[in-house]
């Protein structure tokens, strides 16, 4: 009769484990309670209060986005709250803040701050004790091939001189192709390779790994005497102060422009949905996997709408207004309404334009860092 009782109380804790996790690994939970978070803050002006929901929200999830860790950090110094920016730091080592970053003269704020000066010492030992944390998570075989396909399109897809374009595009197209054909490869296979699987961009990830693999500046050095590329080096570092993983997004803008340009009019310039390869559903499992971040799609939707400002009523349009440039589009004549884009922010679990133009102006009004995410997506 006792081991009966010790294996159903056995079996309703390992359900309880299990329902807990599963609960966890709900990123769409993630981002609403980052966005009430960041309603608390920015439009209520709640700060000490609200620091406490980013708190909350991060003892939740094992990986969570850098740019919230950023954010949180920069506002418990603002409330000079010590123990919630320790915290906060402790959980930024984790998911793959390193010390270097402190010097980016993006992160000034931080740098200059006297709570960071304080504890400086005890800073270096955080990231000592929590690095390899971060390390373990990342699928090293995924993140070998992402950098490879990466450099490879880094070193193909310049004009070459003297390259007329239709020369170029018969050498780039089938190269673009075979890249993109790879990574689709990777996701049908692994899920979306952002952060969460790979990592930030890193310029020296693989050195430190110490696994056989090149970082995306090895494939220069290999490569830069070889008549078939012609690149500069400056293309295989990386802006490591966006605090994200942008191996993607270059290659599927790459690939939509060639095919813009091409003979064949594959993508028209009016499919505002070209940099979309996979569907909606798709990309709300990546979401809610932890696989992608809501406004790294939002992203790949604006980009269609570049020149062509989105107009309301257009049957399955989406445009989101994404990046650091918030009030530019949605103030141009004709274009869609606040409440119409909230609406469809709401769709991919992003925070109304209202507070993410409060967001920026209160961090750029304080010389903090605002933009995070391939191209400052994230913001």
């Amino acid at each position: 009769m006792y081991n009966t009782i010790r294996k159903i109380a056995l079996l309703v804790f390992l359900f309880c484990a299990h329902s807990k996790l599963s609960s966890a690994q709900d990123y769409t939970q993630y981002h609403l309670s980052i966005n009430h978070t960041e309603e608390e803050i920015f439009v209520k002006g709640h700060i000490h209060q609200g620091l406490q929901g980013y708190v909350d929200v991060f003892k939740k999830y094992d990986f969570v986005f850098m740019g919230d860790c950023i954010i949180a950090m920069q506002l418990a110094l603002y409330d000079n709250n010590e123990q919630v920016f320790l915290t906060v730091v402790t959980k930024a080592f984790q998911n793959g803040l390193m010390p270097r970053h402190f010097e980016l003269h993006a992160m000034r704020y931080v740098r200059n701050h006297p709570l960071y000066t304080k504890n400086i010492d005890r800073i270096g030992k955080l990231y000592e004790a929590n690095r390899a944390h971060y390390l373990k998570r990342i699928d090293t075989v995924t993140l070998k091939k992402m950098l490879c396909l990466y450099a490879y399109d880094q070193l193909s897809k310049n004009h070459h001189p003297g390259e007329s374009t239709p020369e170029y595009t018969l050498r780039y197209k089938p190269l673009i192709t075979h890249t993109l054909s790879e990574v689709k490869k990777i996701i049908d296979q692994k899920g979306f390779p952002s952060d969460k699987m790979i990592g930030l961009d890193q310029d020296d990830i693989m050195c430190e790994l110490h696994v056989d693999g090149f970082d995306a500046i090895d494939y220069y050095y290999r490569n830069k005497d070889d008549k078939r590329f012609y690149a500069a080096p400056t293309q295989f570092k990386f802006d490591e102060y966006c605090f994200s993983s942008g191996l993607y997004f270059p290659i599927v803008v790459h690939y939509v422009s060639c095919l813009d340009d091409d003979g064949e009019h594959k993508y028209s310039r009016y499919d505002k949905r070209r940099y979309l390869i996979y569907s909606d559903e798709f990309f709300m499992q990546q979401i809610k996997a932890g696989n992608v971040h809501p406004k790294d799609v939002a992203f790949l939707y604006d980009q269609g709408f570049i020149g062509y400002p989105p107009k309301p009523g257009i049957h399955g349009e989406k445009f989101f207004n994404v990046g650091t440039n918030v009030e530019y589009m949605i103030n141009q004549p004709g274009s869609i309404s606040r409440e119409e884009l909230n609406k469809i922010r709401a769709k991919f679990f992003i925070a109304p334009i209202e507070t993410d133009i409060a967001k920026y102006h209160f961090l750029k009004e304080h010389g903090m860092l605002a933009g995070t995410g391939y191209g400052g997506c994230r913001s």
